[in-house]
């Protein structure tokens, strides 16, 4: 994953514009001087050119690691097999029928690392007995 947001390469092209040259504005906003030169001219990046082979949906995939967080915050974090269930019936609901391939989840990990670094934490069974209605809406 690049070092540099699409805010610096934007503002990286702006200064080429006015009359910065290519090397200084690479060099004043970490951006490699390549990359510049090929996004000025039009070439998009690379997860822009793959957004239409991907499985799901850029939306999808913020949405799936949502839920992840949203899992693990409540002591409920998925396995790795919950995940692959889940990423597979929202691929049937929407109407394909290949599944995700055998490295997708590792890659998803690698581009969601907020969800990478959650750790599965076990909820005592005491407090989960201990949880009744009359205690929660206390």
């Amino acid at each position: 994953m690049p070092s540099y947001t699409e805010n610096a390469l934007a503002a990286a092209i702006n200064a080429v514009n006015i009359g910065t040259p290519f090397r200084r504005a690479a060099y004043d906003y970490g951006i490699p001087e390549a990359t510049l030169r090929h996004r000025r001219t039009g070439r998009q990046s690379k997860i822009d050119i793959y957004t239409s082979e991907q499985k799901l949906s850029p939306i999808q995939e913020n949405r799936l690691a949502e839920w992840i967080r949203i899992q693990d915050a409540l002591g409920l974090g998925p396995t790795y097999a919950q995940i692959h269930i889940f990423v597979s019936r929202i691929l049937l609901a929407g109407g394909s029928t290949a599944g995700i391939g055998k490295h997708w989840l590792k890659r998803f990990l690698q581009y969601n690392p907020s969800v990478k670094t959650l750790q599965t934490r076990r909820i005592d069974i005491a407090h989960i007995n201990r949880a009744t209605t009359e205690v929660i809406q206390a």
